[in-house]
């Protein structure tokens, strides 16, 4: 049959059948500068006070909220040359957004202090939590090495070093001000190159410039002081677009500067705690191209991100499965017609997905389809999870005509880039507190299914349908912890 000669071509190489978990019966029947997400209610404290305006200018600016162009043009070429009949030519984008997403990748971290607000933190704690073993307490947000190792399936070696701390010349105010404005980009741009020519000479800056095309690929800033709230130059955040020092003529050992991040030395809302990895973990997101999963503005588009269940969302659990397609850390089994059986694993630790693509022949990776993957808790960087289950998500990756961003996105489009549908079906993550719960995931043996009549349902965005179902679902060879199930089978059977 040629729909059966199709699966068997696109699943060469394309996943494992692994052993434990999930199961469940899906059938097509048709034919036819990264950004710390706010905390609850500050949007609506700026747009009170007045300074909104000027916070949203800032994140505009930084254009966290995207993916970067060159990841998206990279994951274009790559996943097409994967199509069988592409007429893609075959050729790699030409630059990374800044961290490249494999191989071991050296880094700096750069740590400033100013007059009035000395650092607190020594820099082997910071060694330790960002290129060691860093805090068994903090796991799995323990290190920014460990996190990233672990994410990308032991693809991405992130290493380092610490300089610091660097004292600046002048109070910190001189630098910049809690708002955007054309001295604050000025002044951050000076504190930086002011900061490194201190270390000329005793530092070789060459090292950081991991594929060799000239420029530092990315590095860490870490200062001290209070922060100004979300969406000011005292927040955490990630130059992606290069806006500050990447299109600047400075160089340091022969070497132009690229992506940066900056963030404070404790936590944006708990300034007397202790440092720890996870703003520069989801700032690191962004180096590496990913976009904020988080809604900006409440008052444009559908609101609740991906309800917090994603580090580029929160800053909390594992990057979701198609991030990590994007980054190329798996390649997600492809079902477009037929029948098969499958087993997944946790995302966590396997890098196992499915992407159900109905009617797609030769299909399109970067265009509408469902994702599946199973996320447990006590796995991995799911470690904190509220539980376990299947997480379906409805993506639309259709690009623009130059390939070089997705139409849509998670904060101003009428619908969203990559949206939870949640098991429960009472949308809460839209419509309710913003947040997804333990309900959302769908579980095995709860007699619960996805198809063109549950709720919610896989009809397409235009409102046609699928012909998607998704139900059976089962476990088995399962561990249980006080976590929950570690494990489960997923069973897909497509007709067409």
């Amino acid at each position: 049959m040629q729909a059966k000669s199709l699966l068997n071509h696109y699943f060469v190489g394309a996943a494992h059948i692994l052993a434990a978990g999930c199961a469940l019966i899906v059938c097509f029947i048709s034919s036819g500068v990264c950004l710390e997400p706010p905390a609850p209610g500050e949007i609506e404290r700026y747009r009170a006070d007045g300074t909104l305006g000027n916070r949203m200018a800032f994140v505009h600016r930084l254009k966290n909220h995207r993916f970067h162009p060159a990841l998206v043009g990279n994951s274009l070429s790559r996943l097409h040359n994967i199509a069988p009949g592409a007429s893609r030519a075959q050729a790699a984008f030409p630059y990374q957004p800044g961290l490249a997403p494999q191989g071991a990748q050296s880094i700096f971290v750069l740590l400033i202090e100013f007059p009035g607000f000395p650092g607190r933190t020594d820099p082997v704690v910071f060694d330790r939590k960002l290129f060691g073993n860093g805090e068994q307490s903090d796991y799995p947000y323990e290190s920014l090495r460990n996190f990233y190792y672990r994410s990308s399936y032991q693809m991405l070696d992130i290493n380092g070093a610490i300089l610091g701390w660097y004292r600046a010349k002048f109070p910190r105010f001189i630098y910049s001000g809690p708002f955007h404005t054309l001295r604050s980009v000025r002044g951050i741009k000076r504190l930086i190159k002011e900061a490194l020519r201190s270390y000329d000479g005793a530092v070789d800056f060459a090292r950081f410039d991991n594929d060799g095309d000239g420029v530092i690929d990315y590095f860490c800033v870490i200062w001290t002081g209070p922060t100004t709230g979300w969406g000011s130059p005292w927040w955490g955040w990630c130059d992606a677009e290069k806006f500050f020092v990447g299109r600047d003529s400075f160089t340091i050992d022969g070497k132009r500067l690229g992506v940066f991040s900056w963030q404070p030395e404790r936590n944006v809302r708990e300034e007397e705690s202790a440092f720890t990895p996870v703003t520069i973990i989801h700032e690191t997101g962004h180096a590496l191209g990913l976009p904020d999963y988080y809604d900006y503005d409440p008052q444009q588009g559908p609101d609740g991100g991906v309800g917090g269940l994603d580090m580029m969302d929160e800053g909390q659990f594992d990057h979701n499965a198609f991030s990590k397609w994007m980054l190329g850390w798996l390649a997600p089994q492809v079902m477009i017609a037929g029948s098969n059986t499958i087993t997944l694993q946790p995302s966590a630790e396997y890098p196992a997905a499915v992407a159900l693509m109905p009617a797609q022949k030769p299909f399109d990776p970067l265009n509408e389809f469902f994702l599946v993957q199973y996320r447990a808790a006590s796995t991995g960087n799911d470690y904190r999870l509220p539980a376990s289950g299947l997480l379906i998500w409805h993506i639309d990756a259709r690009c623009n005509e130059n390939g070089t961003d997705f139409r849509f996105n998670n904060s101003y489009t009428e619908h969203k880039l990559i949206r939870l549908m949640e098991a429960d079906g009472l949308e809460e993550i839209e419509t309710g507190d913003g947040e997804a719960d333990a309900e959302d995931f769908y579980l095995p043996f709860a007699g619960q299914e996805f198809s063109p009549y549950s709720v919610p349902n896989s009809t397409s965005y235009s409102g046609a349908p699928t012909g998607i179902t998704v139900a059976n679902m089962q476990a088995n060879n399962f561990s249980e912890t006080s976590w929950g199930y570690l494990a489960a089978d997923f069973s897909i059977d497509i007709t067409e």
